[in-house]
C-alpha cells in the first residue's frame, strides 16, 4: 500500500502543473448506449478540463493540447469522432487560441502518467461505488489517501447535460475536479 501512496505522492508533487479531472455518470439515469455514454463522458472530460485549466489560469493561451488516454482495443473510429467534435467546440470557443494536436492512445505501462491516472481513477470509482461498504479494506485506504491528498471537488450536472455543450465549470480548484452527472 505504501507503494503505491509513495508513486502517487512522488508524481504529484513531482509536476507542480499537474492537475487531475475525472468524470462520472449515474448509469442508471443514462438513456443511451454504454458506448455513446462513454464517448460523451471523454467529450465533457476533455472540454471541460481545457475551460478549467484557461478559467484558472494554468495555461496561457494560445496553446496546443496533446490528450493521451489510456489504449483500448477497437477505439480508433470513435477516437476520430471525438477528436473532430472537439476541434469543432475548442474553435467556437477559443478561435485559434487553442488547439488540439492530437488525441492519442499510450499503452499504461509505458507511461508513468497514465498510470498515476489509473490510480486516480480507481480511488473515485472506489469512493463513489463502495459508500455502503462494511469492510474498509487497502483498496478504500488508498482512495481516502487519494481524495484527502488531492481534496477533489465535486462539480455536479444533470444527467440530461452529458450530451450538451453549453456548459462549463467555474471551479477555482487548482488541483482536482470530479464532474458527475446525474
Amino acid at each position: 500500500m505504501d507503494i503505491y501512496k509513495e508513486f502517487f505522492s512522488l508524481i504529484a508533487h513531482s509536476l507542480p502543473m499537474s492537475s487531475f479531472k475525472a468524470i462520472a455518470v449515474k448509469k442508471s439515469l443514462a438513456h443511451q448506449s454504454i458506448q455513446d455514454v462513454i464517448f460523451d463522458m471523454y467529450y465533457q472530460l476533455i472540454h471541460l478540463g481545457v475551460d478549467h485549466e484557461v478559467n484558472t489560469h494554468r495555461i496561457d493561451l494560445p496553446r496546443q493540447i496533446l490528450y493521451q488516454k489510456d489504449e483500448e482495443t477497437g477505439e480508433a473510429y470513435q477516437l476520430t469522432q471525438l477528436e473532430e467534435r472537439l476541434d469543432e467546440r475548442l474553435h467556437r470557443k477559443y478561435a485559434s487560441r487553442v488547439l488540439l494536436s492530437g488525441l492519442t492512445t499510450v499503452p499504461s505501462y509505458v507511461s508513468p502518467h497514465i498510470q498515476i491516472a489509473d490510480l486516480f481513477a480507481a480511488g473515485i470509482a472506489r469512493k463513489l461505488n463502495f459508500l455502503n461498504s462494511s469492510t474498509h479494506n487497502h483498496k478504500d485506504e488508498l482512495s481516502d489517501y487519494i481524495w484527502d491528498f488531492l481534496e477533489i471537488n465535486k462539480i455536479k450536472f444533470h444527467i440530461n447535460m452529458l450530451s450538451d455543450e453549453n456548459h462549463q465549470s467555474n471551479n477555482e480548484n487548482d488541483m482536482s475536479v470530479l464532474y458527475i452527472f446525474e
